[in-house]
């Protein structure tokens, strides 16, 4: 049995950006209070790569 990052990586990849972007933008704000855009950014950037890592590897071992 294939694992949801594999059968449908668009809808990984989009939970992953969304995911990063609101704990990055949560901690600026609780923690920092600081720049929200630049927080947004990075976790785009964050999701982004994560979920093309994870996707990557899980195809590559066949899960």
């Amino acid at each position: 049995m294939a694992s949801f990052a594999v059968e449908r990586p668009w809808a990984y990849g989009g939970l992953c950006v969304l995911l990063w972007v609101a704990l990055s933008v949560g901690i600026e704000t609780v923690l920092f209070e600081g720049a929200v855009v630049g927080a947004a950014l990075t976790g785009a950037v964050g999701g982004l790569a994560f979920a093309v890592v994870t996707v990557a590897v899980r195809r590559a071992r066949g899960q």
